[in-house]
Protein backbone atom coordinates (compact mmCIF):
# COMPACT_ATOMS: atom_id res chain seq x y z
CA UNK A 1 0.00 0.00 0.00
CA UNK A 2 1.44 3.35 -0.95
CA UNK A 3 1.24 6.23 1.47
CA UNK A 4 -1.43 7.94 -0.61
CA UNK A 5 -3.63 4.87 -0.51
CA UNK A 6 -4.03 5.20 3.29
CA UNK A 7 -6.11 8.36 2.92
CA UNK A 8 -7.88 6.89 -0.11
CA UNK A 9 -8.79 3.74 1.81
CA UNK A 10 -9.98 5.61 4.87
CA UNK A 11 -11.94 8.12 2.76
CA UNK A 12 -13.81 5.23 1.13
CA UNK A 13 -15.10 4.32 4.57
CA UNK A 14 -15.15 7.75 6.17
CA UNK A 15 -15.82 10.57 3.70
CA UNK A 16 -15.04 13.13 6.40
CA UNK A 17 -11.49 11.79 6.93
CA UNK A 18 -8.81 14.37 6.35
CA UNK A 19 -5.05 14.19 5.96
CA UNK A 20 -3.16 15.75 8.87
CA UNK A 21 0.43 15.53 7.72
CA UNK A 22 2.62 13.44 5.44
CA UNK A 23 6.15 13.17 4.17
CA UNK A 24 8.11 10.56 2.24
CA UNK A 25 8.13 8.10 5.19
CA UNK A 26 4.87 8.61 7.04
CA UNK A 27 1.30 9.80 6.78
CA UNK A 28 -1.31 10.70 9.39
CA UNK A 29 -5.06 10.84 8.71
CA UNK A 30 -7.86 12.00 11.02
CA UNK A 31 -10.89 9.73 10.76
CA UNK A 32 -14.00 9.09 12.81
CA UNK A 33 -12.48 6.04 14.50
CA UNK A 34 -8.91 7.21 15.17
CA UNK A 35 -6.03 9.29 13.98
CA UNK A 36 -4.28 6.71 11.84
CA UNK A 37 -0.65 6.92 10.87
CA UNK A 38 1.38 4.71 8.61
CA UNK A 39 5.04 3.91 8.27
CA UNK A 40 6.51 1.29 5.99
CA UNK A 41 9.50 -1.01 5.84
CA UNK A 42 9.69 -1.60 2.09
CA UNK A 43 12.30 -4.37 1.80
CA UNK A 44 13.24 -7.39 3.84
CA UNK A 45 16.12 -6.53 6.13
CA UNK A 46 18.10 -8.11 8.94
CA UNK A 47 16.67 -8.04 12.47
CA UNK A 48 19.07 -5.27 13.56
CA UNK A 49 18.18 -3.16 10.50
CA UNK A 50 14.48 -3.80 11.11
CA UNK A 51 14.80 -2.61 14.70
CA UNK A 52 16.67 0.54 13.64
CA UNK A 53 14.31 1.36 10.74
CA UNK A 54 11.20 0.82 12.85
CA UNK A 55 12.52 3.02 15.65
CA UNK A 56 13.65 5.77 13.25
CA UNK A 57 10.44 5.84 11.22
CA UNK A 58 8.24 5.67 14.31
CA UNK A 59 10.16 8.59 15.85
CA UNK A 60 9.88 10.54 12.59
CA UNK A 61 6.12 9.86 12.41
CA UNK A 62 5.65 11.19 15.95
CA UNK A 63 7.87 14.19 15.16
CA UNK A 64 5.55 14.97 12.22
CA UNK A 65 2.63 15.09 14.66
CA UNK A 66 4.61 17.31 17.03
CA UNK A 67 4.86 19.91 14.26
CA UNK A 68 1.07 20.31 14.15
CA UNK A 69 -0.57 23.21 15.96
CA UNK A 70 -2.98 22.70 18.87
CA UNK A 71 -5.82 23.52 16.47
CA UNK A 72 -4.81 20.66 14.18
CA UNK A 73 -4.02 18.12 16.91
CA UNK A 74 -5.20 18.61 20.47
CA UNK A 75 -3.88 16.94 23.60
CA UNK A 76 -7.07 14.84 23.73
CA UNK A 77 -6.35 13.55 20.21
CA UNK A 78 -3.14 11.94 21.47
CA UNK A 79 -5.20 9.30 23.26
CA UNK A 80 -6.64 8.14 19.96
CA UNK A 81 -3.57 7.43 17.80
CA UNK A 82 -3.05 4.26 15.82
CA UNK A 83 0.19 3.66 13.93
CA UNK A 84 0.17 1.05 11.17
CA UNK A 85 3.58 -0.50 10.53
CA UNK A 86 3.57 -2.04 7.03
CA UNK A 87 6.16 -4.79 6.57
CA UNK A 88 7.36 -6.81 3.55
CA UNK A 89 6.83 -10.20 5.21
CA UNK A 90 3.70 -12.33 5.28
CA UNK A 91 2.61 -13.48 8.73
CA UNK A 92 3.75 -17.01 7.86
CA UNK A 93 7.20 -15.82 6.75
CA UNK A 94 7.68 -13.81 9.92
CA UNK A 95 6.75 -16.78 12.11
CA UNK A 96 9.53 -18.78 10.49
CA UNK A 97 12.06 -16.00 11.26
CA UNK A 98 12.20 -15.99 15.05
CA UNK A 99 14.11 -12.72 15.52
CA UNK A 100 11.95 -10.84 13.00
CA UNK A 101 8.79 -12.29 14.53
CA UNK A 102 9.89 -11.29 18.05
CA UNK A 103 10.81 -7.76 16.94
CA UNK A 104 7.48 -7.24 15.20
CA UNK A 105 5.57 -8.70 18.15
CA UNK A 106 7.45 -6.32 20.44
CA UNK A 107 6.59 -3.42 18.15
CA UNK A 108 2.90 -4.34 18.15
CA UNK A 109 2.73 -4.53 21.94
CA UNK A 110 4.66 -1.31 22.51
CA UNK A 111 1.99 1.26 23.25
CA UNK A 112 4.39 4.13 23.91
CA UNK A 113 3.34 7.00 21.67
CA UNK A 114 0.39 5.11 20.22
CA UNK A 115 -1.18 1.74 19.67
CA UNK A 116 0.47 -0.10 16.79
CA UNK A 117 -0.70 -2.66 14.26
CA UNK A 118 1.58 -4.71 12.04
CA UNK A 119 0.30 -4.73 8.47
CA UNK A 120 1.56 -7.94 6.88
CA UNK A 121 2.36 -8.16 3.18
CA UNK A 122 -0.52 -10.58 2.61
CA UNK A 123 -3.06 -8.60 4.64
CA UNK A 124 -4.95 -5.35 4.25
CA UNK A 125 -5.78 -2.50 6.56
CA UNK A 126 -9.46 -3.39 6.22
CA UNK A 127 -8.73 -6.92 7.47
CA UNK A 128 -6.66 -5.61 10.36
CA UNK A 129 -9.23 -3.07 11.49
CA UNK A 130 -12.36 -4.97 10.54
CA UNK A 131 -15.12 -3.84 8.25
CA UNK A 132 -15.51 -0.31 9.60
CA UNK A 133 -17.47 0.74 6.51
CA UNK A 134 -20.45 -1.28 7.69
CA UNK A 135 -20.07 -0.78 11.42
CA UNK A 136 -23.04 0.71 13.20
CA UNK A 137 -20.93 2.64 15.69
CA UNK A 138 -18.63 5.49 14.80
CA UNK A 139 -15.75 3.80 16.57
CA UNK A 140 -14.90 0.51 18.18
CA UNK A 141 -12.14 -0.01 20.67
CA UNK A 142 -8.99 -1.50 19.22
CA UNK A 143 -7.84 -2.64 22.64
CA UNK A 144 -9.41 -3.49 25.97
CA UNK A 145 -10.08 -1.08 28.81
CA UNK A 146 -8.76 -2.81 31.94
CA UNK A 147 -9.46 0.11 34.28
CA UNK A 148 -13.11 0.33 33.24
CA UNK A 149 -13.42 -3.46 33.44
CA UNK A 150 -12.04 -3.42 37.01
CA UNK A 151 -14.36 -0.63 38.10
CA UNK A 152 -17.37 -2.43 36.64
CA UNK A 153 -16.41 -5.66 38.42
CA UNK A 154 -16.02 -3.84 41.76
CA UNK A 155 -19.41 -2.15 41.58
CA UNK A 156 -21.95 -3.87 43.81
CA UNK A 157 -24.98 -2.96 41.73
CA UNK A 158 -26.17 -1.12 38.65
CA UNK A 159 -26.55 2.17 40.51
CA UNK A 160 -22.84 2.06 41.52
CA UNK A 161 -21.80 1.13 37.98
CA UNK A 162 -23.71 4.06 36.55
CA UNK A 163 -22.22 6.50 39.08
CA UNK A 164 -18.68 5.18 38.56
CA UNK A 165 -18.96 5.70 34.79
CA UNK A 166 -18.48 9.40 35.58
CA UNK A 167 -14.81 8.63 36.23
CA UNK A 168 -14.37 7.98 32.52
CA UNK A 169 -15.90 11.21 31.29
CA UNK A 170 -13.65 13.81 29.74
CA UNK A 171 -14.92 16.35 32.26
CA UNK A 172 -16.57 15.40 35.52
CA UNK A 173 -19.42 17.74 36.44
CA UNK A 174 -20.41 18.73 39.98
CA UNK A 175 -23.55 16.61 39.75
CA UNK A 176 -21.40 13.58 38.84
CA UNK A 177 -19.32 14.08 41.98
CA UNK A 178 -22.47 14.53 44.07
CA UNK A 179 -23.89 11.27 42.66
CA UNK A 180 -20.63 9.41 43.34
CA UNK A 181 -20.60 10.64 46.94
CA UNK A 182 -24.26 9.73 47.41
CA UNK A 183 -23.96 6.24 45.92
CA UNK A 184 -20.64 5.35 47.54
CA UNK A 185 -21.85 6.88 50.81
CA UNK A 186 -24.66 4.33 50.85
CA UNK A 187 -22.03 1.58 50.63
CA UNK A 188 -20.06 3.10 53.55
CA UNK A 189 -23.13 3.25 55.84
CA UNK A 190 -24.03 -0.41 55.25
Amino acid sequence: MSLTSLIALIKLNDPDAEPLTADETCEWVRSRFAIVGRISIETKVSPSELKDLTEQRTARAYAALDQLSDNELSFADLWNLLLVVAVPWTRREARSLTEIDNLLASTATDTSGSRKIILWKDSSLEKQLGDFEHSENAATALSGDPLRDSVIQMAQNEEERAALEALFKRRIQDEDVDELIRVLGIRMTK
